[in-house]
């Protein structure tokens, strides 16, 4: 081989990577996403039920906002939850981060459960944010949906934020067989049926309303 060929060989062979090399790079470690929030109350002999929170999320069921489930990408560190970990704060209300009586982490530190000292005021709006304090078992920090919106009224079964005849419209449509979130929604009692007490406990309280919502620029917060 020509002295020339043989010089531009070598530094093609400089400046190539390594494919052993490469390969033993560790992976970048991905951030912990809070992946949903649930509202959970008793569902007759099903339980504790939750209840996803999405935008302009009301709860109707008559146990209101007692019980929270977090849902994450991973696996929380336990150490990182304690005073701060999770702010409440009403429209009505102002901040009530001190009803939070207990957290418990399940499901391999991957589901949160939060337990408030009583359920927050029936008729109000209520935000709920994740502090940064709380971390991955890696150290990173958490991502997704840290912060969203909630409402609880009790017998507004269709979220329209006001008591009404609508209500009771929603709770015989569950009856006759729409199910889903629906159903739980409309288990105005707790009992786990769809009867004529969950209609009486809606037109029992026909008339409430929910404050008229702040202006904001969204009802969640999400966070890479």
């Amino acid at each position: 081989m020509r002295p020339l060929a043989w010089m531009c060989l070598v530094a093609v062979w400089c400046v190539w990577p390594c494919p052993a090399a490469t390969a033993a790079e560790a992976p970048p470690v991905s951030a912990t996403r809070l992946l949903k929030w649930e509202v959970l109350a008793r569902h007759g002999e099903a339980g504790m039920v939750g209840a996803e929170v999405t935008a302009g999320y009301v709860e109707s069921r008559r146990a209101g906002i007692a019980c929270l489930r977090l849902t994450f990408s991973g696996p929380v560190d336990p150490t990182t939850l304690g005073v701060g970990a999770l702010s409440i704060r009403g429209q009505l209300g102002g901040d009530l981060s001190d009803m939070v009586a207990g957290m418990s982490l399940q499901g391999g530190d991957t589901v949160l459960v939060v337990q408030l000292a009583e359920a927050l005021d029936d008729g109000d709006r209520y935000s709920l944010s994740l502090g940064d304090q709380v971390r991955g078992v890696a150290g990173t920090g958490i991502g997704g949906t840290r912060r969203c919106e909630a409402a609880a009224l009790v017998g507004d079964t269709d979220g329209s934020g006001r008591v009404d005849y609508a209500d009771v419209a929603a709770l015989r449509m569950a009856a006759a067989g729409a199910g889903g979130a629906l159903v739980h929604r409309c288990d105005v009692d707790g009992n786990g049926r769809l009867d004529q007490a969950d209609e009486d406990a809606i037109t029992a309280r026909s008339g409430r309303t929910l404050p008229p919502r702040p202006k904001v620029a969204g009802d969640q917060k999400t966070e890479n």
